[in-house]
């Protein structure tokens, strides 16, 4: 019965060698693991911060794109008030000169009545040479009036150029 107890030995042998080898081979998977959990971790790390910082200057840019669209609308809104102003000082303006222009002409108009009805008056018979009723001035031009339009407001035609 010896050669059995040999034999198991024998077989012995390579089992233990076998298993001793897979240990090495477990701790050497093992080390490497953990090696490469740690490098993974660390790459997350960077991984996120980079995401980070993207996001943050993202925002910035996104921040300063509404913040130069607001200001140009702001600007478009002002250039129509001061547009709109324009156009309604013109109006009036050219109202009060046309009220002066009428001032004027009824006022020749009262003095050429006047002259006419006291030279008939002082006549001695005769018919007084005709006068003209309203004394020829030359009329005061009025500045044109341009078109109406707000382009800030929406209204009227967007000036050439502009969009």
């Amino acid at each position: 019965m010896t050669q059995p107890t040999a034999r198991t030995e024998e077989s012995a042998g390579p089992v233990d060698a076998a298993r001793q080898q897979a240990t090495k081979v477990g701790q050497h998977a093992g080390e490497k693991g953990s090696h490469l959990a740690g490098t993974a971790a660390d790459q997350a790390k960077h991984v996120t911060a980079e995401a980070g910082r993207q996001a943050r200057d993202l925002i910035g840019e996104a921040r300063g794109q509404l913040g130069g669209q607001a200001s140009a609308q702001q600007q478009k809104v002002a250039d129509g008030l001061r547009s709109l102003v324009d156009e309604l000082t013109s109006m009036a303006l050219g109202a009060v000169l046309a009220g002066v222009l009428v001032g004027r002409l009824t006022r020749g108009a009262v003095e050429a009545a006047s002259s006419t009805s006291s030279d008939s008056e002082g006549a001695s018979g005769q018919i007084p040479a005709p006068q003209p009723a309203v004394p020829s001035y030359e009329p005061v031009p009025s500045p044109p009036a341009p078109p109406f339009s707000a382009p800030g407001l929406g209204v009227g035609p967007e000036p050439q150029g502009q969009v």
